[in-house]
């Protein structure tokens, strides 16, 4: 009787349950940085990130892709022209769906960017960079997202003294409409820009109004025609929106950062999140701090599987022992606006958190450190929690010392100034490559078992098993 062997070949090993970690992505050169401000899982289980890396030569900066495999080793690193880390805090990045990555950044000095647009296929190589000037003076880019149909819409600042931009690019990174809203001699810029679900856009950032800084609500139509403008704060006060998401409801949910709880807009500021109707009118509000309450900043937010939000929070409240306070930190709320868990990730030296959903339903947690480094220049932080916000080490559940107050924000409807005229676009720019190491903090991973039954079964033709992770 002849005996067969069946060999079955799980490569590369990446299930994607339960699995908690925190690493390191640094430059070999001491006192380099290497900046992310975006990273998402991507469809293989690995991630892909983007950001900001020093050059040790020219002393310059420039905005970087880097891709990781399911098991967060380097696939490859990928660098562009020359920019400047003033003001420049919104560099994100998109998965296209023939599984490219389209990167937005901004380059040139503050005061002084032009916003830059990238795609790259999955090896990294370049299909097309773009050099966007909606108006003459600064230009900064702030969120990209795919549009139904095909192309990219993107929002950001435009002007000297810059106006909200809302602008369609084609599949190749050309400008096929823009529009800008704004006040005389304001800084008016959007952060955040979504398509809504009647399939035009809603955006947020900050906006002047009632003679200070308010979170605003702009939603357009399908080629970007004003449909309501809403600014949300009071006046002396400050208030900025950094993400918005809408429910399948239609409601908004925004968060962001505000003054309205402290003496005026030159107070240190805490945290908000709101939910708002479709037409922008509020249904609840919430501030969050920590004990003691220094200063805190949100970045970003998303919608985990029980429709709670969790949002990334950079901050430097809480008991700390280190002497740069600024840490990250998650909290998440339910639908209906209670907290129900903040944590922190590391005691000090970390800043520019951003969150984003990773496969598991747990928490992507990104930004820079010289935490565990000493001051050795600023290292890419990556941290994958569990659904419950729980990583394999420097955790601290401080929902206990987290303060929640309610407080419904005044709301004003200017009327904006509107222009469509369309921009230039310039295509060239340098690339380079940057060695990046990666070095493990922590890390846990389950075992991926797998029962097989095979009884009977002949060369060539299927078996079944049963494995407990995705």
């Amino acid at each position: 009787m002849k005996k067969i062997l069946l060999i079955f070949l799980l490569i590369p090993l990446c299930g994607f349950g339960q699995k908690k970690f925190q690493k390191i992505f640094r430059q070999a050169t001491n006192g380099s940085s290497f900046e992310t401000f975006d990273a998402k899982q991507i469809w293989d289980g690995g991630y892909i990130l983007t950001g900001l890396v020093s050059d040790s030569t020219s002393g310059l900066m420039h905005p970087f892709v880097l891709r990781l495999d399911c098991q967060e080793n380097i696939v490859w690193q990928k660098d562009f022209g020359n920019t400047s880390t003033v003001n420049n805090i919104f560099p994100k990045i998109i998965v296209t769906k023939d599984s490219h990555f389209v990167c937005i950044n901004n380059l040139g000095t503050y005061n002084n960017y032009q916003g830059f647009v990238a795609k790259l296929n999955d090896n990294g190589n370049v299909v097309w960079q773009r050099v966007l000037r909606f108006k003459a003076g600064n230009n900064n880019l702030n969120d990209i997202i795919l549009a139904n149909g095909g192309g990219y819409i993107v929002t950001g600042g435009a002007g000297s003294s810059p106006d909200v931009v809302l602008a369609k690019l084609n599949e190749n990174g050309l400008i096929l409409w823009q529009q800008t809203y704004g006040g005389v001699n304001n800084i008016d810029e959007g952060a955040c820009v979504i398509e809504t679900l009647d399939g035009g856009y809603a955006i947020t950032g900050r906006y002047i109004s009632m003679l200070t800084f308010n979170t605003f609500l702009l939603k357009t139509d399908t080629g970007g025609n004003l449909q309501f403008l809403k600014c949300y704060g009071d006046t002396n006060q400050h208030m900025r929106g950094f993400d918005i998401k809408q429910m399948y409801n239609g409601d908004y949910v925004i968060i962001g950062s505000t003054t309205l709880l402290k003496p005026s807009f030159q107070s240190s500021a805490d945290n908000f999140i709101m939910r708002l109707n479709s037409q922008g009118d509020t249904l609840w509000t919430k501030i969050f701090y920590g004990d003691p309450d220094l200063f805190e900043n949100p970045s970003s937010f998303y919608v985990d599987n029980d429709s709670n939000f969790v949002v990334a929070v950079a901050t430097a409240s809480y008991p700390s022992t280190a002497i740069v306070l600024n840490k990250h930190a998650l909290a998440k709320f339910s639908s209906s606006g209670n907290l129900l868990k903040l944590a922190t990730y590391n005691d000090g030296y970390s800043h520019y958190p951003s969150v984003s959903k990773a496969k598991d339903g747990g928490a992507l947690l990104c930004g820079f450190s010289t935490k565990y480094t000493g001051a050795s220049g600023f290292n890419t932080l990556l941290i994958k929690t569990d659904a419950n916000l729980n990583t394999t080490c420097n955790v601290t559940d401080v929902t206990a010392l987290t303060t929640v107050t309610s407080k419904q924000f005044r709301i004003t409807t200017p009327t904006p100034i509107i222009s469509n005229t369309v921009g230039l676009v310039s295509i060239s720019i340098s690339n380079s490559i940057h060695n990046v190491y990666d070095t493990v903090i922590c890390e846990t991973r389950d075992n991926l078992n797998a029962n097989f039954n095979n009884s009977g079964t002949c060369i060539n033709s299927n078996t079944q098993f049963i494995a407990d992770t995705t």
